[in-house]
């Protein structure tokens, strides 16, 4: 998907190989760079996420499991990548001030990963942590994660799965909170609401359920009240 931060757009290049910069400021807007990826197997493979971390800041994340940071300053080649997963990298978000990142991928398991203040090439991250998904005794659905969100008051993190879930985890440690039940089909989308007292879950089974107070910034009490739109 395109991501935006003021006037420029990324969005995958028309095979999805890199990462293509296009310039709204232009009329027509017009492709501004390509930014390259570094190529940890034979090569990286499709482009799968990207999430700006400031103006001159991005992460991609890639087919290969790779999570890779770019300097919009110097567009080019990465200036730092991290194997995160053994299977493709699907979704990405960082905390507040941009301290650390949260990757899902296919291989059923969260990372969150620190941000170093300077992305010097082989200095852009920490040492990464993983949450592993517990398996489900269903028979179908898996631990896949296909969206990652962090609240924006920084102590929640939530995460949407091939196993129709949604679940909640204390940010940075990954502790395990709550399972949210609802959906029918994968879970493509999670997100907070800026006052951090709801949460929004999109699912491939065609609806967009609201859940309310759950971990309250305020209290830290847990609700249950779910409202659901059907598209």
């Amino acid at each position: 998907r395109s991501q935006g931060y003021a006037t420029v757009h990324d969005l995958p290049s028309e095979d999805a190989t890199e990462v293509s910069l296009v310039d709204l400021r232009q009329q027509p807007a017009a492709e501004a760079a390509r930014l390259l990826p570094i190529a940890t197997r034979e090569r990286a493979g499709m482009l799968m996420c990207l999430h700006f971390l400031g103006e001159h800041d991005l992460l991609a994340g890639w087919e290969d499991g790779t999570l890779q940071r770019f300097d919009l300053r110097a567009p080019g080649r990465a200036v730092g990548c991290a194997p995160l997963h053994s299977e493709p990298l699907l979704c990405v978000d960082a905390g507040p001030r941009a301290k650390a990142a949260v990757t899902g991928a296919a291989d059923c398991h969260l990372c969150v990963v620190p941000l170093q203040a300077a992305a010097a090439a082989g200095a852009a991250f920490g040492e990464p942590s993983r949450a592993p998904i517990p398996p489900t005794n269903e028979g179908s659905g898996s631990g896949g994660i296909a969206a990652v969100r962090v609240r924006p008051d920084g102590k929640i993190a939530a995460s949407g799965g091939w196993d129709r879930r949604v679940r909640l985890w204390q940010w940075r440690r990954m502790k395990p909170l709550a399972i949210l039940r609802h959906h029918t089909a994968t879970v493509n989308a999670v997100d907070f609401s800026a006052c951090s007292s709801w949460l929004a879950s999109g699912s491939a089974d065609q609806t967009v359920a609201l859940w309310e107070e759950l971990y309250s910034a305020a209290s830290g009490a847990g609700g249950e009240r779910t409202n659901t739109m059907r598209g």
